[in-house]
């Protein structure tokens, strides 16, 4: 468990401190003295269930009323955004540790699973009014579309998660069409030689990745032919289709050392990806 932050009960006190100041000659002392343990009791409350896991007694309260607590204090929608990623981040990792762990059971997941799809939505509709730059609200709402991705394929590759399965797969098929009108919107309306920079960004990272992946793995094939997609649309200057592929190639990739650490396979891989220009 973190240690605890110097500032956390700091505030809390200070806030019953000017409670007891506002109201001790309103109401009694006892009745705020009542008042006054509840807050700090709430707090402590709050504090130990930063860390519970879907199968704790406090998961509940994490997810219904801490996390949403903090997220009322985001106040911009790219605070939220960002509070939200870092919220999607844990549900991943906590439904590794679950896995590991060999808790699987529906009563466990079902929550995590519908936190997890409120965390995208939320993430999805706060980037709308973030005033974030076109190409960095892409790349936020690529990395939900990662983490909801490693969710699925670890339902998918865990028998005893197949339940969960077809949960994941909407809110990834939901998450993966977002993402696709983004990139289309964002190619149609942007300087074609800006969505080409932004293009070869992601075309640089896969390279970076591929070899990183074992040979024969689905996670290669995937981001194969995804470049083979890529390539094709840039013959045609369809830009769209372009990124929307070296997207789903960096996504396979990504996924793969997330959920797998790379142990299926023969060994690394090292076929090169087409730069930007080519076919131009």
């Amino acid at each position: 468990m973190n240690p605890m932050p110097t500032n956390f009960f700091v505030e809390i006190l200070a806030s019953v401190r000017s409670t007891l100041i506002q109201y001790r000659r309103a109401i009694g002392y006892g009745i705020l003295g009542i008042l006054v343990l509840f807050v700090v009791a709430v707090a402590a409350a709050a504090f130990i269930a930063r860390e519970t896991m879907p199968n704790d007694r406090l998961y509940t309260f994490k997810v219904n009323v801490y996390e949403p607590a903090v997220m009322t204090t985001k106040t911009s929608p790219r605070a939220k955004v960002v509070y939200g990623a870092s919220l999607l981040e844990k549900r991943f990792s906590e439904l590794l540790t679950l896995r590991n762990e060999g808790v699987t059971d529906v009563e466990t997941i079902s929550p995590l699973v519908a936190r997890a799809a409120e965390t995208a939505s939320g993430i999805a509709a706060n980037l709308r009014e973030s005033g974030l730059p076109s190409e960095d609200r892409l790349d936020a709402m690529f990395d939900v579309s990662i983490q909801v991705k490693a969710m699925e394929t670890v339902a998918q590759d865990t028998e005893a998660l197949n339940h969960s399965e077809d949960a994941f797969e909407e809110l990834r098929k939901g998450i993966s069409a977002q993402l696709s009108e983004n990139v289309s919107n964002y190619a149609s309306s942007t300087n074609p030689e800006v969505v080409k920079q932004y293009l070869g960004l992601h075309i640089t990272r896969v390279t970076e990745l591929l070899p990183s992946v074992a040979q024969g793995s689905s996670a290669q094939k995937q981001a194969l032919m995804r470049v083979e997609v890529m390539q094709t649309a840039l013959e045609d200057n369809d830009l769209g289709t372009a990124l929307n592929s070296i997207l789903k190639a960096e996504e396979a990739l990504t996924v793969d050392g997330m959920v797998y650490a790379s142990e299926r396979g023969e060994g690394p891989n090292t076929a090169p990806v087409a730069s930007t220009t080519e076919g131009q």
